[in-house]
C-alpha cells in the first residue's frame, strides 16, 4: 500500500436511474471542491472496505472462512466551507420559493452520487479513489462560542455506498506511479455521461 500525502481534491456526480452523470443540474455535471470553492477540503475516512469474514467447521476442525465482497464500505469526507446550495442539493433537501431557506421533511432523500479523492504517494504522483454510487448523509453541527481564539464549525458528509446496479462494483483506486492505469478512463468508468439522443428531423 503506497503512501498517501496529502489531500488534494474531491470530486462529485449525481447520478440518474440509469447510473449516468447529471449534467443540468445545480452541480452542473462534475463538481469539484478546491481551495477556491469550499477553502478546500480537510479529510476523508474510508471504512468498512473489507468483507465480514467468519470461521466454518467441520469434522471436529475449522475447514473454511466465508464472506467475499466489500462490507459496509462508507466514507466521511470533511470540508472547510461546502457551498450551501450544492451540499443541501445532494442531501435531498429543498430551497423554499417564498422564504428562500432549505428545508427538510418526511419525504427527503439524498441524491445519488459517484465520488472521487485524490491523494498523492511520497514522489509526488496521483493517487486516485472512486466510488461507484452511494447517497450522502449530513452530519451534525455543532456551533461554539469564540472564546480566545475563532471557533469554526467545518462541514462534514458521509456517503453510504452501495454497488452500482450494473456490475455489483463498489470502488476502485489507481496510482499514477502505474504505467497500466490511465486517469481519463478512470474517471469515465466513474463518471459515465449518458447517451445523448439527436433530436428527429
Amino acid at each position: 500500500m503506497a503512501t498517501k500525502i496529502g489531500f488534494a481534491l474531491a470530486k462529485l456526480a449525481e447520478q440518474d436511474a440509469n447510473e449516468k452523470i447529471v449534467t443540468s443540474n445545480a452541480l452542473n455535471g462534475i463538481y469539484t471542491l478546491t481551495p477556491t470553492n469550499s477553502d478546500g477540503v480537510i479529510s476523508a475516512a474510508i471504512t468498512g472496505k473489507a468483507a465480514t469474514y467468519a470461521p466454518y467447521y467441520g469434522g471436529d476442525q475449522r475447514t473454511g472462512t466465508s464472506g467475499r465482497g466489500v462490507g459496509s464500505l462508507q466514507v466521511v469526507l470533511s470540508v472547510n466551507d461546502f457551498a450551501p446550495e450544492i451540499l443541501n442539493y445532494l442531501t435531498g433537501m429543498v430551497q423554499d420559493e417564498t422564504t428562500g431557506a432549505w428545508r427538510a421533511g418526511s419525504t427527503t432523500r439524498s441524491k445519488d452520487v459517484s465520488l472521487e479523492l485524490v491523494t498523492h504517494d511520497k514522489n509526488g504522483l496521483g493517487i486516485y479513489y472512486g466510488f461507484y454510487k452511494g447517497i450522502l448523509v449530513p452530519g451534525d453541527t455543532t456551533l461554539n462560542s469564540n472564546q480566545e481564539t475563532e471557533q469554526r464549525t467545518t462541514d462534514s458528509v458521509t456517503m453510504q455506498c452501495q454497488g452500482r446496479l450494473s456490475d455489483g462494483q463498489y470502488y476502485n483506486e489507481g496510482y499514477a506511479s502505474d504505467d497500466k492505469f490511465k486517469l481519463d478512463a478512470f474517471e469515465t468508468d466513474l463518471f459515465p455521461v449518458g447517451t445523448v439522443t439527436a433530436p428527429k428531423s
